[in-house]
């Protein structure tokens, strides 16, 4: 009971949160947009990756990752072309 009213909490106090991202997969790293800016982190800064059937997590450290959702991806094949990069620059699952 209490996790889902802090998670909706924290989400209606960090405004960075609720607003549209772009992400954009390249040799070099990952780049983050928004109205506000971009941030390039390199795959060299993720330490694991996880896949669900909704979205991959992209962890940062034991408990700090980031989210993409696979809505995100224009096709399944996207998805796969993503899937294949994580592994080579980030590793295995």
């Amino acid at each position: 009971l209490w996790l889902p009213y802090k998670t909706m909490r924290t989400y209606r106090q960090r405004k960075a949160l609720q607003r549209q991202v772009r992400f954009v997969a390249s040799d070099a790293g990952l780049i983050t947009e928004n109205e506000n800016g971009h941030m390039n982190t390199p795959w060299s800064d993720y330490l694991k990756w996880k896949e669900g059937s909704g979205a991959f997590l992209l962890y940062l450290s034991d408990e700090a990752f980031q989210t993409i959702p696979k809505r995100f991806f224009h096709s399944e094949s996207a998805v796969t072309t993503f899937r294949e990069m994580l592994r080579m620059k980030v590793g295995a699952k």
